[in-house]
């Protein structure tokens, strides 16, 4: 069996959730499959992460990563025949700005090579797609981001981009449910996801997982039990997730457990989430 992913970034080193997906479909599948990818490479990334992906890859196709900024959205277009990718947006919309030259190049000859398995990691080379796909293609929605912008309008108030914003709503939520019409199996993380692009029949849930650690010899003290957030902590929903739990959860489980503790871990802290450390440390 040969599979292809496609992934918009080297899925290393695992300290966000965008890399600790892709990179775990990654790693499992050799067992079962010849692992090809491909994948972005921006100037600064380590060297070092592109080996370790060799080594565990049977094929790793790297190509020049443009600078990208905000959040990639896309017009309506006129829908294509069944089967095929969802254009980019005619010139409109900043998902056009993730369209590469190079990733064209290469996907177009891929195209020609019998994999069984492509599988398509978030929105990003949507517009460097050929106009077929060998094999069963897999669509790993594990955001969607219209969603996202959606809580956005919904608890944003008032600014000048809200307008924008509305559009690029409008844009992205047309986007995302095409893809569930199309000759594809959509993934996505939980059954909320799953109605948000229509409930069809070709989307199917797969819940977000965690490796955890082997138990070890630890003391567990019930009357101090300890809460762990993990997660990027520039996120925008890892910031709103910690803060509502400081604010609307955690004041609930001190009432029965005084000397409950909250750590949140996660790199490149918001202010807001520094702001929520009360002055002591964690062991």
């Amino acid at each position: 069996m040969r599979t292809l992913f496609l992934i918009s970034h080297v899925p290393l080193p695992r300290n966000v959730g965008a890399t600790c997906a892709p990179i775990t479909c990654c790693g499992r599948s050799p067992g079962i499959s010849d692992v090809s990818v491909v994948c972005a490479v921006k100037s600064d990334d380590d060297p070092r992460h592109l080996d370790e992906l060799r080594a565990m890859c049977h094929h790793v196709f790297p190509f020049p990563a443009r600078p990208f900024g905000g959040t990639p959205t896309a017009a309506a277009a006129p829908e294509p025949p069944s089967g095929a990718p969802v254009p980019g947006p005619g010139g409109a919309g900043a998902a056009e700005a993730y369209r590469s030259a190079p990733a064209a190049s290469l996907l177009e000859n891929l195209a020609q090579v019998p994999f069984d398995l492509v599988w398509i990691e978030r929105l990003h080379l949507l517009p460097s797609l050929p106009p077929a796909l060998p094999g069963r293609v897999i669509f790993d929605l594990y955001d969607i981001e219209h969603r996202k912008l959606a809580t956005k309008l919904r608890t944003g108030g008032w600014r000048r981009s809200l307008p924008f914003d509305l559009v690029d709503y409008l844009k992205l939520r047309t986007l995302e449910r095409s893809l569930a019409r199309r000759a594809w199996d959509v993934v996505v993380c939980s059954d909320a996801d799953r109605q948000a692009l229509g409930a069809r029949p070709r989307v199917s849930v797969v819940p977000n997982g965690v490796e955890l650690p082997a138990p070890g010899d630890r003391v567990v003290d019930p009357t101090s039990p300890t809460f762990v957030f993990v997660g990027a902590m520039f996120y925008e929903a890892n910031v709103d997730a910690v803060r509502f739990f400081t604010r609307e959860i955690l004041p609930r489980i001190r009432q029965r457990s005084p000397r409950a503790r909250f750590v949140i871990v996660g790199r490149d802290p918001h202010p807001d989430v520094a702001a929520l450390h009360d002055g002591e440390r964690s062991p």
